[in-house]
C-alpha cells in the first residue's frame, strides 16, 4: 500500500494533524457516503474505515443485462456458407434477439441464385423471413416474439449442380436501414479491480491520495470488503465463465443447472453480464439464476434453455458461443488477505473523504465533547 500525496500540506496543517485532544473527553462518531463529508474538533486517526467492493457492470439504464448482449449488432452467431463442400441448410441456435423493428445486412458472395433465412422464436414459430433479393440488398425486420434460433438453406436443385453461397458481416441491428458493419459485443461485462484510491481534504478540490495496491495473490477482486483502518481485504464473491462445465438438466425439463461447489448456499446473489440473473430456478428463456434455500440444490446454478432437452445439445451450444459469458457468485468461505493499514488523520473542521469505487463507505472518526 502505497501513499501519494496530491499536494503538500504547508506546516501548520501538518501541526495540525498532530493536533490531539489530551485530557479531553472524545466521542466516537459515524459517518457513510461516497464521499462522504464530516466536521470535527479534533484532529485524530480515524477509528474505522470500511470499503465495499462491488462488481463493476455497466447495464446502459437497463435493470439486467440486455437478452442479446446489448451491443448494436444483435447477430451473435456465425457467418453461413452453403453448398460447394458445406450443406445446404444451417441451422444456428443465437442469443436472444427481442422482439421489436430491426434492419437486416450482410455481404453475400457466391453464384447461387434461389435461397432464403428464416427465424424462428423458442416455441419453434417462424417469426419472419428473407428471399434471395432482400439478403443481398438488405431489408427491414419485424419481429413480433423474440428469435432465438435461425434456419438459412439454399435451393436444393442449385446445391446439387455445386452453386454456393455464404453471407459474412451479418448484421441485425435496431432501426429501419443499414449503418456500418460492428461484430457482436456483449456491453455489460462484470469487471473487477486489483487497487483503488481513497482520497482525503478539507474539500474535493485539495486533497490527498493514498493509493491501495491488493496483493498479488488476490488476483482480481470482483466483490468484498476492504477494511482500510487494520489493513484486511476480504473477498467475497467470483467470476466464472459458463462455458465447459458439466452441465446437467432434469429428465424432460428445459432446466440445466452445474454444482458450484465453493457457493453459499445461504445466499442468492448472482450477478451475470449476458442473461438475465433470477432468484431461484428461472422459467424464461435464455435466463440464469441461483437460490439461498440453504439446501444442497442451492449450490446449483440454474440455466433456462427452451427447445433443447439434452444437456449435450446445451453444452455444445453455450460451448459454440463466440463470448464466454460470466457469472459472479457469493462464497461459501471468503477469502482473507492482509496488507499495510492506512493511517488517515481528520483535519480540524470539515473533511471529505471519498473512493474511486462504485459503493457506499463507512468511516468512524473522534469528535471532542
Amino acid at each position: 500500500m502505497n501513499l501519494l500525496l496530491h499536494k503538500d500540506w504547508s506546516t501548520l496543517r501538518k501541526l495540525l494533524f498532530l493536533n490531539g485532544a489530551v485530557g479531553e473527553s472524545l466521542t466516537e462518531y459515524e459517518a457513510e457516503g461516497n464521499p462522504v463529508s464530516f466536521n470535527t474538533n479534533v484532529a485524530k486517526a480515524l477509528t474505522g474505515f470500511t470499503v465495499p467492493l462491488l462488481p463493476v457492470q455497466d447495464l446502459h439504464g437497463q435493470s439486467s443485462p440486455y437478452p442479446a448482449g446489448g451491443g448494436k449488432n444483435k447477430y451473435s452467431g456465425g457467418n453461413v456458407s452453403l453448398g460447394g463442400s458445406n450443406s445446404r441448410t444451417k441451422n444456428e441456435t443465437i442469443v436472444e434477439i427481442p422482439s421489436g423493428s430491426y434492419y437486416f445486412s450482410c455481404e453475400k458472395t457466391g453464384d447461387a441464385t434461389t435461397f432464403g433465412i428464416q427465424l424462428f422464436d423458442s416455441n419453434n414459430q417462424m417469426v419472419a423471413q428473407l428471399n434471395a433479393s432482400q439478403i443481398s440488398s438488405g431489408s427491414s425486420l419485424s419481429l413480433s416474439s423474440a428469435v432465438v434460433r435461425i434456419y438459412s438453406y439454399m435451393d436444393q436443385t442449385e446445391f446439387d449442380n455445386n452453386k454456393t453461397v455464404s453471407f459474412t458481416n451479418i448484421q441485425i441491428e435496431s432501426g429501419s436501414s443499414k449503418t456500418d458493419y460492428a461484430p457482436y459485443e456483449n456491453i455489460c461485462p462484470i469487471s473487477g479491480i486489483t487497487g483503488l484510491n481513497i482520497y482525503h481534504g478539507a474539500d474535493q478540490t485539495d486533497y490527498d491520495t493514498y493509493a491501495v495496491t491488493f496483493p498479488a495473490e488476490a488476483g482480481t477482486v470482483y466483490g468484498g470488503t476492504l477494511d482500510v483502518v487494520n489493513g484486511t481485504l476480504t473477498v467475497e464473491l467470483k467470476k466464472i465463465p459458463l462455458k465447459n462445465r458439466s452441465w446437467s438438466n432434469y429428465s424432460g425439463n428445459k432446466l440445466f443447472y452445474v454444482s458450484l461447489t465453493d457457493k453459499d448456499e445461504y445466499s442468492s446473489t448472482l450477478y451475470s453480464d449476458c442473461f438475465p440473473a433470477v432468484v431461484g430456478q428461472p422459467r424464461d428463456e435464455q435466463t440464469v439464476g441461483t437460490s439461498g434455500a440453504g439446501t444442497s440444490s442451492s449450490k446449483n446454478l440454474y440455466f433456462y434453455k427452451l427447445e433443447m432437452t439434452s444437456f449435450t445439445d446445451f453444452r455444445n451450444w453455450i460451448n459454440a458461443l463466440d463470448y464466454d459469458p460470466h457469472v459472479c457468485f457469493k462464497l461459501a468461505e471468503p477469502q482473507v488477505f492482509h496488507l499495510d493499514p492506512v493511517t488517515i488523520s481528520t483535519l480540524l473542521g470539515d473533511n471529505v473523504i471519498w473512493t474511486d469505487t462504485n459503493g457506499t463507505n463507512e468511516i468512524k472518526y473522534f469528535k471532542k465533547g
